[in-house]
């Protein structure tokens, strides 16, 4: 039996959420490879302040999670997928909150090298609203799967643009 031009797609789709999954991760440790997973080894800066580790934490669950959570869909675990999804709602409101009050406390220590404190905030303070809205909206759609899985890879790209250029 050939495969219809839906199947097809259906399958690119998948190859191309399940390769972004495994992309993601080293992304995330390539933007902060220097400042927080491997600066003991990198001889990188001292890790600031206990909210930093929190937001660490927070970040790399929401990563593994939606690791996690396209292996679910694509191993057709879509009840686990969805039983999964409403811990996938708590952590996006964590990072959200936690990455609003680093970004906040980051500019208050004049941190971040090179733009003045405000200008800065306006990137991470930018980042959580769109990740914010897009997460949203993706939990609101998550029963048009069309709709959801694609604005989950946005809110995830968003987030992982945020990661290449938070400390660099």
């Amino acid at each position: 039996m050939a495969a219809t031009p839906s199947m097809q797609s259906a399958r690119r789709d998948r190859r191309l959420y399940t390769w972004f999954a495994i992309f993601m991760p080293f992304v995330v440790l390539l933007g902060f490879a220097r400042t927080y997973y491997l600066k003991d080894l990198l001889n990188g800066p001292p890790v600031p302040s206990l909210l930093v580790h929190i937001h660490g934490a927070v970040m790399t669950s929401w990563v593994l999670l939606f690791m996690t959570q396209v292996w679910l869909v694509s191993s057709r675990r879509t009840k686990i997928h969805q039983r999964l999804g409403i811990l996938g709602g708590v952590l996006a409101a964590l990072v959200v909150i936690v990455g609003v009050v680093t970004g906040i406390a980051a500019a208050a220590r004049n941190f971040t090298p090179g733009p003045p404190a405000l200008r800065f905030l306006v990137v991470p303070l930018g980042d959580a609203l769109v990740f914010g809205v897009l997460v949203g909206l993706a939990l609101y759609y998550r029963r048009r799967w069309e709709i959801h899985k694609r604005l989950m890879l946005i809110a995830q790209s968003v987030y992982s643009r945020q990661q290449l250029r938070a400390y660099q």
